[in-house]
């Protein structure tokens, strides 16, 4: 990403943000703002393989997208907007899922196919990193408030901006700044080092449960044996 500051062209008092080089984004004023580790949801991680794919075939950083269904969802797979329309765990309406799954694309198949959820929310914010010159900040605030063009204003409704940024009466919107601490968080999610597996216990390694039973059987009955033939008189 372009290392300048970016900034919300409709909303002259909005802060101002730029990707620094280890793919974090910072915040004027406030630096590369994240959200407490106890407030990112553990749920994300169940989803990291679906999310992988759905970023290697889209050409959208993994942790983007975690990012974006942290905020939608909490990574949640049957949550319902309050709106009613927003569905699963991209929070994608059946409308815009259909659009860019170029076939009808029900509520229902949104929240029981965590897979085309993802893959199809994921492609939806392709569509908007690619109207908004693959900025995360100006494609989410598309991704939220419809297809729009944010970059330059263009496309964008005003009443879509007075809702998002706040940029009426003075009031702040934290939708944007959410997004960038929750992508910064799912950042350092995503370079933590894996826990180790647990180990695995001796039976279980190429042993079926009756074999390793039988196993044990056998030596401890081996083993009473021995006590009994040269055991104490």
């Amino acid at each position: 990403m372009d290392p300048a500051w970016h900034s919300f062209a409709p909303c002259s008092t909005s802060p101002r943000w730029r990707y620094l080089p280890d793919g974090t984004i910072e915040i004027e004023g406030e630096g590369a703002v994240r959200v407490a580790p106890k407030a990112w949801p553990s749920t994300i991680a169940r989803w990291r393989p679906l999310v992988d794919a759905s970023a290697a075939a889209n050409g959208v950083p993994a942790h983007w997208i975690d990012a974006v269904m942290a905020v939608e969802s909490g990574g949640r797979e049957g949550q319902l907007g309050s709106n009613g329309t927003d569905v699963g765990l991209m929070q994608i309406q059946p409308a815009t899922a259909g659009t860019v799954a170029g076939r009808p694309v029900s509520a229902a198949e949104l929240q029981r196919d965590p897979a085309l959820n993802i893959e199809l929310g994921t492609r939806y914010l392709r569509k908007q990193l690619d109207l908004n010159g693959g900025d995360f900040v100006h494609a989410v605030i598309g991704y939220n408030a419809g297809s729009v063009r944010c970059g330059t204003g263009r496309g964008c409704a005003p009443t879509s901006w007075n809702v998002i940024m706040g940029c009426a009466g003075g009031v702040p919107n934290d939708y944007p700044r959410k997004a960038i601490a929750f992508a910064n968080r799912a950042l350092d999610e995503r370079r933590r080092p894996a826990p180790a597996p647990p180990p695995i216990p001796v039976l279980a390694a190429g042993l079926s449960t009756g074999t390793g039973l039988a196993i044990f059987s056998v030596v401890a009955g081996l083993g009473y044996l021995a006590a009994l033939r040269w055991g104490p008189r």
